[in-house]
């Protein structure tokens, strides 16, 4: 009650939108340019999805458990269209690439759960925007996690559809400053798409939010696949939008939404994981492998990642659908 009393409205503000976003709500619409009007997500035409990986923290010894990776998943797929809501899953330690079956079956959830919620809508663009990967696995994206996505699409017979998969990282060397009486941060929605850019790709740097305390780190986006030729002018105010779309703050964030969810995603699956492990390790499915005592001793126990997904993910719970991550 101090909160109140006090006059701390900030933090009650803070409490209010989280509670109502737990509780199936939606604080605020961001809205775009209307140059760019045609890929607002109002229309229920665009199907975006978020994706990362988490990596875990330390190695395991011989006859330890190896603890797996996690990757977040989320798409608006609820009734609200601007809503991000998701789930993770478990995956083999320190593999980048999105395990295919898995991936596909997350896509199977997530059509089923449109067509649920907006039958009356069908997504005819989809935007892909992956989180951290590097220059040498760009070619991995598009082979294998696009076209596992592309796969699942076709599965559930959607025809005709379009992709855009956009690769966000802020984990780069670069720093994009203003030189103005002094070195000072840029204005937020600055765009560097020139001169400083590579030229075997499709990049730019782009900073939408506003530092607190220090330097603003733009987020350095590589558009790999654009399959309706949309102009970047519109992908930025696109993304922009996104930033925006946080719910919890009426600020900009620093990556998009979807991208932001997918982290805070892997992240829950992660901590929900040692948890299980501090308090139930022997709740954890193990790989059963036929192997001597000799090489079983020095060799790692594999977690049998598919079950614990099963049994540790959101996906058909109670909590499915809700943003519990707020």
């Amino acid at each position: 009650m101090s909160i109140v009393h006090e006059n701390k409205i900030k933090t009650l503000e803070n409490i209010i939108n989280k509670s109502n976003m737990k509780l199936n709500g939606l604080n605020y619409v961001p809205l775009i340019p209307k140059n760019s009007s045609k890929y607002s997500l109002e229309s229920g035409k665009i199907l975006v999805i978020g994706l990362d990986v988490a990596h875990p923290k330390h190695f395991a010894a011989a006859n330890e458990v190896a603890d797996p990776s996690v990757v977040g998943i989320c798409a608006n797929m609820v009734e609200n269209k601007h809503n991000f809501v998701g789930d993770y899953f478990f995956q083999t330690a320190r593999q980048e690439s999105i395990d295919k079956q898995q991936l596909k079956q997350r896509i199977h959830w997530i059509l089923r759960s449109l067509q649920k919620n907006r039958p009356d809508t069908c997504p005819q663009l989809v935007v892909v925007l992956r989180d951290g990967l590097s220059e040498g696995q760009f070619k991995m994206a598009i082979q294998d996690e696009l076209a596992a996505i592309k796969e699942a699409c076709q599965e559930m017979r959607l025809k005709n559809l379009k992709f855009v998969l956009l690769i966000a990282t802020k984990r780069h060397s670069k720093r994009i400053f203003a030189l103005q009486n002094g070195i000072k941060n840029v204005a937020p929605g600055s765009v560097v798409e020139e001169k400083y850019v590579r030229e075997d790709v499709v990049e730019w740097f782009q900073l939408p939010h506003k530092a607190i305390k220090g330097t603003a780190q733009a987020v350095q986006y590589a558009l790999l696949v654009n399959e309706l030729n949309i102009p970047t002018s519109d992908l930025q105010a696109f993304l922009t939008t996104q930033c925006f779309n946080h719910q919890i703050v009426t600020s900009a964030v620093s990556l998009p939404e979807p991208v932001f969810q997918a982290d805070e995603l892997a992240k829950r699956g992660y901590n929900n994981f040692e948890t299980m492990r501090r308090l139930e390790p022997g709740l954890i499915p193990i790989e059963n492998k036929k192997e001597g005592a000799k090489e079983e001793k020095r060799k790692q126990q594999q977690v049998d990642v598919e079950a614990l997904s099963l049994l540790l993910s959101y996906k058909d719970s109670k909590l499915e659908g809700t943003r519990f991550t707020a």
